[in-house]
């Protein structure tokens, strides 16, 4: 009965302590960024970038989380104007705009492309509360197998270039946006590489596997995404393609909303506030 007893209080401490601990939201601070900003037609002027993700953004504001939202080199007015590393240092920026309002836990999270994005800066750099993953896109080590007859021309179409002394000069590649459409656009091979060389630094699966160790990671999916049937095409998992990769973390989670790749971040606000509220 007194071991019992012993086990019950331990047990209630443990669940205060936790409360306690939990982050306030005016103490988060969360860098979120949106997608790839290819488009098929283009309208005239500049582009709005956060389109998919405002409605997470503006619920999170009202719950007193604090968030920074610009647009990155992947973004539809940029495509794609610096490189994996320059991009790393726009979000250091950002990281230093939230800590100056008094954030003192950081989340980086992105929709799509900007989820392999997010990985890469919890990769290279220390200290981060947290990453979250909405509609994971952008697989350049699987577009050989998605993309065959057009994918390995363009990356061995930058390599060339570079390889002929012109990493720096501006010239065109395609690429494509989830399988719906392709879209020539133009950067220099240098650029190029560092998001879409299928052995670079910009790939999910190399991003994953080098997150740091205890680094929580929330992965929301919607299961209309058009991503789960590319990678299904290729035999792969896309619901576990990142879990999979990340160092074991008791707080990693998985979501998948009744949603397509664009809703997920308008569906997911419950979800992801519930996390964010259960941040050591």
């Amino acid at each position: 009965m007194k071991n019992t007893f012993s086990l019950v209080l331990v047990v209630m401490l443990l669940a205060v302590c936790r409360t306690a601990s939990a982050a306030e939201p005016k103490d988060v601070g969360i860098v979120l960024m949106h997608g790839w900003g290819l488009q098929r037609n283009p309208p005239p002027g500049r582009v709005y970038p956060h389109r998919w993700n405002d409605p997470l953004a503006n619920a999170l504001r009202q719950e007193g989380f604090r968030v920074v939202q610009e647009e990155m080199p992947w973004g539809p007015n940029r495509i794609i104007d610096a490189t994996l590393d320059g991009a790393m240092t726009e979000i250091d920026a950002q990281v230093e705009k939230l800590k100056a309002q008094g954030a003192s836990k950081i989340v980086i999270a992105g929709h799509s492309m900007g989820t392999p994005m997010a990985l890469a800066y919890a990769a290279r750099r220390d200290g981060l509360a947290g990453v979250i993953g909405l509609a994971p896109g952008h697989h350049p080590e699987l577009q050989p197998a998605m993309y065959p007859d057009f994918f390995p021309k363009q990356v061995a179409k930058a390599k060339a270039a570079i390889a002929a002394g012109q990493g720096d000069a501006r010239i065109t590649f395609t690429a494509a946006q989830c399988c719906v459409f392709y879209q020539d656009f133009s950067t220099t091979p240098r650029i190029y590489l560092s998001y879409f060389d299928p052995d670079g630094p910009g790939t999910m699966s190399g991003n994953a596997t080098s997150v740091r160790l205890g680094v929580p990671v929330l992965l929301v999916f919607g299961k209309r995404d058009i991503i789960f049937k590319l990678l299904d095409d290729v035999k792969q998992s896309y619901s576990d393609y990142v879990l999979t990769r990340l160092a074991p973390n008791p707080r990693h989670k998985r979501i998948i909303l009744d949603a397509d790749h664009v809703q997920v971040p308008g569906q997911s606000v419950s979800e992801v506030v519930q996390w964010l509220r259960e941040l050591p």
